[in-house]
C-alpha cells in the first residue's frame, strides 16, 4: 500500500516522519476508489515481481481473468 502511494505521513516524537499505510475496507469503498487502489497496487506488484514472468501487463490481466472465471 505504501509503495502504491496509499499512506499518510505521521510525525514521530523525534521530529521525523513515518509513512502509515491506509487501512482499507473494500465493502465500504466506492467503485472509483477501488479501481484506483487496485490499479496502484497491481502496478507495484507488476514492477517488483510479475514483469519477470510475463511479457506485458495485458498477458497478466488475461491470466487473472481466466483464474477468476474458475
Amino acid at each position: 500500500m505504501v509503495k502504491a502511494g496509499f499512506y499518510d505521513l505521521v510525525a514521530n516524537p523525534d521530529g521525523g516522519t513515518l509513512k502509515q499505510r491506509w487501512s482499507i475496507t473494500f465493502v465500504n469503498m466506492s467503485q472509483e476508489k477501488f479501481d484506483k487502489v487496485y490499479s496502484g497496487v497491481t502496478g507495484v506488484i507488476w514492477n517488483e515481481t510479475l514483469q519477470q514472468h510475463f511479457t506485458d501487463e495485458r498477458e497478466m490481466d488475461l491470466l487473472i481473468s481466466r483464474l477468476l472465471y474458475f
